[in-house]
């Protein structure tokens, strides 16, 4: 990823997506003057890095290319890599973007939930998953067998065995596979093909079914 953005290359991204301002701001989890005022007051008004580096991400995503030349072109990519500290937020943001206006369903496999002293991933957490209900998208999620760190209602998980449990999670949501390795840095591959999300979904049915039931002892 480049490391700039040109208000010029953010009214292109845009135009080659058809998007609008409010809607660029809410893919990003920004305020919607933010990149009013970005794109309209050059030079005047300077967003943090964070916020540049999430506005390029959002645009990289959804198929935007930056060239060094200070243009955009699109790109179909198959295979789409989210980098640094915050690669997990940006691709919940993904998943909550890609189905909020259908519904459906998020497949999760080898997850540790993050826990309550983790403040600001935790925080975010819960705020995705309110969202994610508020917009009828549900999860299935496979855990490893003892472990009660639960997030999400307890209906959305299932254990694996210990022995058959990695610590290297995947999440399937529409078309999309994302593969996730923690880092530090957080490192997550992106693979955009029917096909292939397909197969990890029909994987994925076989083993839920094999899995035992999470029981809330009620």
């Amino acid at each position: 990823m480049p490391d700039f953005l040109s208000p010029a290359q953010c009214r292109m991204a845009r135009a080659l997506l058809n998007w609008t301002q409010p809607t660029l701001a809410e893919r990003c989890g920004l305020a919607p003057m933010t990149i009013s005022k970005f794109e309209k007051e050059e030079g005047r008004y300077n967003p943090e890095a964070r916020t540049l580096r999430k506005i390029m991400s959002v645009f990289e995503v959804a198929g935007v290319a930056f060239t060094q030349s200070g243009g955009v072109e699109p790109v179909d990519n198959l295979v789409t890599i989210l980098e640094g500290d915050d690669a997990n937020f940006r691709l919940l943001d993904d998943i909550y973007n890609t189905l909020k206006d259908t519904g459906g369903e998020v497949l999760i496999a080898g997850l540790r939930e993050v826990s309550k002293s983790e403040e600001r991933a935790y925080e975010f957490l819960s705020e995705h998953l309110q969202r994610l209900i508020a917009a009828d998208i549900s999860e299935r999620i496979l855990l490893e067998e003892g472990d009660e760190n639960l997030v999400a209602p307890a209906e959305w998980y299932r254990y694996l065995p210990k022995g058959r449990f990695t610590d290297s999670p995947f999440q399937l949501y529409g078309a999309n596979l994302a593969l996730i390795q923690w880092g530090p840095p957080q490192h997550i591959v992106l693979i955009k093909h029917k096909i292939f999300a397909q197969t990890f979904r029909n994987l994925f049915d076989i083993i839920w079914e094999q899995a035992t039931p999470v029981s809330t002892g009620k």
